[in-house]
């Protein structure tokens, strides 16, 4: 059995535009990579997910934060850009000019996390 002591805690949030896939990538994610993902509706709000997992012989419990992208909800969700270790910036590869709504997420994170404790991942869905 795994002591408590040996269990690392680690919080990621998922950030981007409203219908670009975030929800969708941690049900994936959650679910396993072959999971069939259909009929999604978009997010009303911040969601919240809980997963455990080992990695290396280590025991990961993840708390990952689906910010549903809607900018009526940034004010609730930049409180959950405190104490996170991760950050995924999901956007929309084939939108015309993916990059300017992605910077806009980016000066986000940068204005309420910490970009000195926080890795970053961009994935394009």
């Amino acid at each position: 059995m795994t002591s408590p002591e040996s269990t690392s805690r680690i919080k990621i949030i998922v950030i981007g535009d409203s219908s670009v896939g975030k929800t969708a990538l941690l049900k994936r994610f959650l679910l396993g990579g072959d999971a069939q993902i259909e009929n999604m509706t978009p997010t009303p709000g911040p969601a919240y997910k809980h997963k455990t997992t080992t990695i290396r012989g280590k025991k990961l419990e993840l708390s990952l934060w689906d910010t549903g992208g809607m900018e009526r909800f940034q004010a609730v969700t930049r409180s959950h850009y405190r104490d996170v270790h991760g950050a995924l910036l999901v956007y929309d590869a084939s939108a015309p000019n993916p990059m300017s709504s992605l910077r806009g997420w980016y000066e986000e994170l940068e204005a309420h996390g910490n970009l000195a404790t926080t890795a970053i991942t961009v994935i394009g869905e």
